[in-house]
């Protein structure tokens, strides 16, 4: 990281940062404050909603996303709405390759045995079931919609056994932050990124020049923090994968690059 980025209490990794010396910090990368100033109130809280709409685009990205977050609910003979308030109470995923796994698990036994069964359904295999509306004991398949505000999650066959629960594992991205005054606590590297980036987007609103060092340097700390976050992932094997925990669709050899 080049010397010189932020503030010392930006920094200094041990210090308490707030979104307030992000955006201070950011203004500095941009030369619209000095040494010792300090945004009007107005700029402030402008900044923050610029900070806040380039964070929720990061969800999009999901290299940019640290953590995977474990969740279920109660499975009955229906689908079911994902996203804030949904019936999963999570973040709506944009698009179905954003569910890391699914499946479900058995709690009529102690401690409940989980059963994992890869990705959901491409487009074309949940088209290829001729009959959409049936039920087995068991899901064996998922197909997500990403439908708007709230997703729609899908078993197949619908699972009439009792005692299920579904399993859901999400890339959980950074939420917007609510106040200027918020704790910035994320891993490392993370405020390097939010900060230069914060800073060439802010940069045309307030007229002012985005130098190449600047540039490169949010670049490089984009590029560091999702390097970082890159996952391991078993290979596919086809659309009977779920039966071993895998698999994102059918390969066709004579077919393929």
């Amino acid at each position: 990281m080049p010397v010189g980025l932020f503030d010392a209490a930006i920094f200094d990794t041990h210090a308490a940062i707030t979104v307030r010396d992000l955006i201070n910090a950011a203004f500095k990368r941009i030369k619209v404050l000095q040494a010792g100033e300090v945004p009007s109130a107005e700029d402030a809280v402008d900044a923050l909603a610029r900070l806040n709409s380039w964070v929720q685009s990061l969800s999009l990205e999901r290299l940019t996303v640290y953590t995977i977050t474990r969740a279920t609910w109660p499975l009955t003979p229906t689908s079911y709405t994902i996203g804030p308030a949904g019936i999963i109470d999570q973040p709506r995923p944009p698009s179905p390759e954003w569910i890391a796994s699914i499946g479900y698990q058995d709690a009529s036994v102690s401690p409940p045995v989980e059963y994992v069964q890869g990705p959901v359904l491409t487009e074309d295999q949940s088209a290829a079931h001729a009959q959409k509306d049936i039920s087995a004991a068991y899901p064996s398949t998922w197909y997500y919609n990403p439908t708007f505000p709230l997703g729609m999650l899908r078993p197949y066959p619908y699972p009439t056994a009792s005692s299920l629960q579904g399993v859901i594992y999400l890339p959980t991205p950074i939420t917007a932050f609510p106040s200027l005054q918020t704790a910035v606590a994320l891993p490392p590297g993370y405020d390097w990124m939010l900060t230069d980036n914060l800073a060439i987007k802010l940069a045309p609103e307030w007229d002012a020049e985005v130098p190449p060092a600047l540039l490169e340097s949010a670049v490089e700390a984009k590029a560091n923090v999702k390097r970082v976050n890159g996952r391991l992932s078993d290979l596919s094997c086809g659309e009977s994968g779920w039966l071993f925990g895998g698999g994102s669709g059918v390969y066709d050899i004579y077919a393929g690059p």
